[in-house]
């Protein structure tokens, strides 16, 4: 397992994958922050969701080559999410 970490605007938080079945960094991070998403239920008002969420491997380190910015609404989406989803991308067009 390999813990990634996922940070929103204003909080930052941990979760463990199997990367080994992901054929690249890319599909990983967004499986991560997925998984973080519907797996959480302690997210509340004062976690901020932005456009965009940073992943990485927390051995790399935040400058690390496995850095990614993912697109939030494509996350809620990968987590069924639409509606979500839907909602973010209003925000910020």
């Amino acid at each position: 397992m390999t813990t990634y970490v996922i940070k929103g605007q204003n909080w930052e938080k941990e979760v463990e994958i199997d990367e080994s079945i992901f054929e690249t960094n890319y599909s990983a991070s967004v499986e991560a922050a997925t998984r973080l998403i519907e797996n959480n239920k302690d997210f509340d008002k004062s976690h901020t969701i932005g456009v965009f969420l940073e992943a990485y491997k927390k051995s790399d380190g935040d400058l690390g080559d496995s850095h990614c910015f993912l697109k939030t609404s494509e996350v809620l989406r990968n987590a069924s999410l639409y509606d979500s989803a839907d909602f973010v991308e209003k925000l910020y067009k």
